[in-house]
């Protein structure tokens, strides 16, 4: 009998990539998934690497197969929004360095990559057409997720560790005007601010403290993660150093990473007030994603029959729905799928997806 610490391992079906800045993402099409941080803006030539490490894990944890054994018959689907990183001149070279090191780490497999055109392509593609290859995980999940309102309308909202996205459903399918990561800024359909790397002095501008209002520090000492912990939103864990100081994820070590802020120590103000803080910089983010839903929602031709939430922060996606409209239906992905694939979900969509899009065996 499986247990949690050693999982029934199955053949694989399909296999969903999808290579961030922050963090690099595996699934497959049985509900297995696994998320590995891995700085990519500060270790660009260190990816091709990553991405072996995360197979091996993955496959070595949950498949009977070996890492060895991977072969073109196992389709591998590849999502990206790393490109991004100001370690790229471009986007353009971002795209052809990501391809080039999945090539790398997965090329047995002939990895195929999603376009926010909806087909699948091969690497020269991918890295041809690399505008239709970049920030593509966004539709992906947008599509998969749609089929769940067939012929009804409906909002996603998936915040994650870094970005927010705000997706229209109609008819199932996305119904965003931007494709881009900067037509969908435009268009209010994607926010960057997300529950962990948002940094402090993005999200408030002025917070009151001891009767005044005062401005952060210009400086990256804290981030939303800080503000989660002490709020109690995230859990504590000494062994997650995603912090600005590289010291361990707990709220003591956030209330003096939030003290910096404003050049204190954290006990020269008693600790509840050090929450007031944080509950004062949660509502700043807070507002920011409502006010823009709102405008997107003003925007459609119809009220969503739902409200479907994921992401690290469907908690958050979720508290904002309900504050504008509490009687449309909420969908949480991580309740219709699992919790680590709504953490997870656009390599889990991209699983199915690629799966999906694979001509059927024929039987003789």
């Amino acid at each position: 009998m499986a247990t949690n610490s050693q999982p029934e391992k199955t053949a694989a079906t399909a296999i969903g990539l999808d290579i961030g800045g922050a963090n690099l993402k595996i699934a497959d099409t049985q509900g297995h998934t696994h998320s590995q941080p891995f700085p990519l803006w500060k270790f660009p030539k260190l990816l091709g690497q990553q991405l072996v490490r995360l197979r091996q894990e993955f496959f070595d944890r949950y498949h009977a197969s070996s890492f060895s054994n991977c072969t073109t018959e196992l389709p591998v689907g590849v999502t990206m929004t790393g490109e991004l990183c100001d370690c790229f001149a471009s986007k353009a070279q971002g795209v052809c360095d990501i391809v080039a090191a999945t090539e790398w780490a997965w090329g047995d497999c002939q990895p195929r990559y999603y376009q926010t055109s909806g087909n699948w392509v091969d690497a020269g593609t991918a890295s041809r057409d690399w505008s239709l290859t970049a920030a593509s995980n966004w539709h992906a999940l947008a599509r998969f997720v749609a089929r769940l309102l067939p012929q009804q309308s409906g909002v996603l909202l998936d915040i994650g560790s870094t970005t927010t996205d705000l997706i229209p459903i109609a008819n199932g399918q996305p119904a965003t005007v931007g494709k881009t990561d900067f037509t969908r800024t435009l268009h209010g359909e994607l926010l960057y601010t997300g529950i962990v790397r948002s940094p402090v002095c993005a999200v408030a501008h002025e917070v009151q403290m001891a009767g005044r209002m005062l401005s952060p520090a210009h400086e990256c000492f804290a981030n939303m993660l800080d503000v989660y912990l002490l709020t109690g939103a995230i859990d504590e864990s000494a062994d997650c150093t995603q912090t600005l100081d590289g010291q361990p994820a707990t709220r003591a070590a956030a209330q003096r990473r939030l003290a910096r802020m404003w050049g204190a120590e954290p006990d020269e103000l008693p600790t509840d007030q050090w929450l007031a803080i944080a509950q004062q910089i949660r509502q700043s983010q807070f507002n920011l994603i409502r006010k823009t839903l709102l405008q997107l929602l003003d925007r459609q031709p119809a009220t969503p029959s739902a409200w479907m939430v994921s992401g690290q922060g469907d908690w958050l996606a979720a508290e904002v729905a309900r504050s504008i409209a509490p009687q449309i239906p909420l969908i949480y992905l991580s309740k219709h799928f699992s919790t680590a694939a709504s953490q997870a979900a656009p390599a889990v969509a991209i699983a199915h997806l690629v799966y999906e899009s694979q001509p059927p065996i024929q039987l003789s």
